[in-house]
């Protein structure tokens, strides 16, 4: 009994000191990152309206991370604020908003842009973000008419160092490459009027 006893004083001394023997779990922060904020773009007197950029990236809200060829890693610490096509959408539209107090564009110079986002990636091996947009301008009452503008375009940024705040500001650059095309494609739409 007294073997059994102090078997069981052992066993309880090894289980309430063991976890302190096998090391501390450590906690790691999970940061979260958006795309910084835009120059506002509009123009007088015309309105450019976004819908929703439908996504074809798989990953939700963590940060993906191309390395070699074909190997993709999710990283669990380093999150979106918001899905990559919603941040992109919030962005464009931001940028694009007219300032309070605007008048009304006429109906001729409202434009509808949709779009797909097909790349929105962190490509370790190269040190770049990479944003790639389909995209499609419309004048509002002639949606049913071909589009004025029909693009796919890929942007590029270059990165310093691997960090998740480098690479949103990476990001932010290429969107903001994306919106000053879309301005240059208004601008000449409006050119022509």
């Amino acid at each position: 009994m007294r073997i059994l006893f102090l078997s069981l004083v052992a066993l309880a001394t090894f289980g309430l000191t063991g976890c302190s023997l096998i090391g501390e779990n450590k906690f790691k922060q999970v940061n979260y990152y958006d795309l910084g904020t835009p120059v506002n773009r509009s123009l007088p007197n015309v309105t450019v309206q976004f819908t929703n950029f439908r996504a074809l990236e798989a990953a939700k809200y963590k940060m993906v991370y191309h390395t070699e060829q074909s190997r993709v890693l999710i990283d669990d610490y380093n999150k979106w604020i918001q899905t990559p096509a919603f941040m992109l959408n919030r962005n464009l539209q931001f940028a694009f908003c007219q300032p309070p107090g605007s008048s009304p564009a006429p109906t001729d110079h409202i434009y509808l842009i949709s779009g797909t986002l097909f790349t929105f990636k962190i490509d370790l091996e190269k040190n770049q973000t990479v944003l790639g947009v389909s995209y499609v301008i419309q004048q509002r009452g002639k949606e049913a008419l071909p589009p004025l503008v029909d693009k796919s375009v890929r942007y590029v940024s270059k990165f310093e160092k691997h960090d998740g705040l480098y690479f949103a500001r990476s990001m932010t650059r290429t969107v903001e490459q994306l919106a000053d095309d879309i301005q240059k494609d208004i601008k000449n739409l409006e050119s022509k009027k």
